[in-house]
C-alpha cells in the first residue's frame, strides 16, 4: 500500500485532500508526504509518526537532531549525506545511527557500512526535518519551494505566515481575469513588506525571487487545473505583468507613509 493511500485509510486525509496533493506534486515535483505537510493537510510531527508506523521503524524525534555532536557529523562527508538523504545522530559503541527518508534502501544501508565501518541502524525522518537539519549541520541550502516568506524575516518579528502553500491555496480558489484578479493578495504582499521593514539588499532580493518562483508555479497549478495550455513563457510574462501592477501600489502607499 502506498503511503497516501495508507494515510487516507486510516483517516488522517480524504481522499479529496490526496488528490489534490498529486496534482500539485505533478507541478512542483517532491515527495507526496512533503507536498500534504506544505498544503497544510497534515503537520510535519504526525507525519513522522506515521512514517515510523507505516515504515515500522523507530522515527527521529526533534531533540535526537537539535545537537548533534561534531564528530558523528563529520564521520559523513557532505556529498554522502546530500546523495544519500541520510543523517548521522548518534555514535553508540559499534553503532552509527541514521536517519533515512528512505530506511528501507538496503543498498543505502550497505554503502554507509563501507564508508563509516560502522553498523548502520537506521531511523525515520521527514523531508522537512531533513532538509532543515542539512542546513544546520552542512550549510545545505533548501530550494525556495521550502522556504515559507516568515523565514526569511528576524525571528523575534510576529508577522503573519504567508507563505508559499498559502498563496497557493489563495490563487486557486480564486476565479482568475485578466482585469481584476491578481496573483497575490495585494494586502498580504504590503504587510509583509513593509511592516517587516527588510533593510538588507540581499535579503530583499531573496524574499523576490522567492515570491515571484512562487507565483510562477501557482499559475503553472492553476492553468493546468483550468486546462489552458499556456507556455511557460506566457505564463511569466502573465505573472511579471501582475508583479509589476502590485509593485507600483506597495510603492505608491509607502510614499504616501512617509
Amino acid at each position: 500500500m502506498k503511503l497516501g493511500e495508507a494515510l487516507v485509510k486510516e483517516g488522517i486525509i480524504t481522499e479529496k485532500k490526496l488528490k489534490e496533493a498529486l496534482e500539485r506534486q505533478v507541478v512542483f515535483g517532491g515527495r507526496i508526504d512533503t507536498n500534504l505537510v506544505e498544503l497544510r493537510f497534515i503537520d510535519d510531527a504526525k507525519l513522522a509518526l506515521f512514517l515510523g508506523k507505516f515504515l515500522n521503524l523507530p522515527t527521529v524525534s526533534p531533540d535526537m537532531v537539535n545537537s548533534i555532536p561534531e564528530d558523528v557529523i563529520n564521520l559523513i562527508s557532505k556529498e554522502i549525506v546530500e546523495k544519500y538523504k541520510i543523517l548521522p545522530f548518534k555514535i553508540e559503541r559499534h553503532k552509527l545511527y541514521v536517519a533515512m527518508l528512505n530506511p528501507k534502501d538496503i543498498k543505502v544501508i550497505d554503502d554507509l557500512r563501507f564508508i563509516t565501518g560502522f553498523e548502520i541502524i537506521p531511523y525515520v525522518i521527514t523531508e522537512l526535518r531533513l532538509l532543515n537539519a542539512f542546513e544546520k549541520y552542512y550549510g545545505i541550502k533548501k530550494e525556495l519551494r521550502y522556504i515559507s516568506i516568515k523565514d526569511r524575516f528576524a525571528p523575534e518579528m510576529e508577522i503573519k505566515e504567508i507563505d508559499i502553500e498559502k498563496s497557493e491555496s489563495n490563487f486557486v480558489q480564486e476565479k482568475y481575469t485578466s482585469e481584476k484578479s491578481e496573483v497575490f493578495s495585494t494586502d498580504a504582499l504590503k504587510s509583509s513588506l513593509i511592516e517587516a521593514k527588510v533593510q538588507d539588499a540581499q535579503e530583499k532580493a531573496k524574499l523576490i525571487g522567492a515570491l515571484l518562483s512562487n507565483a510562477f508555479y501557482t499559475a503553472r497549478l492553476f492553468y493546468l487545473q483550468q486546462g489552458n495550455t499556456f507556455t511557460d513563457d506566457e505564463i511569466e510574462n502573465k505573472v511579471i505583468k501582475h508583479w509589476l501592477q502590485i509593485s507600483k501600489k506597495i510603492l505608491n502607499s509607502e510614499k504616501d507613509t512617509l
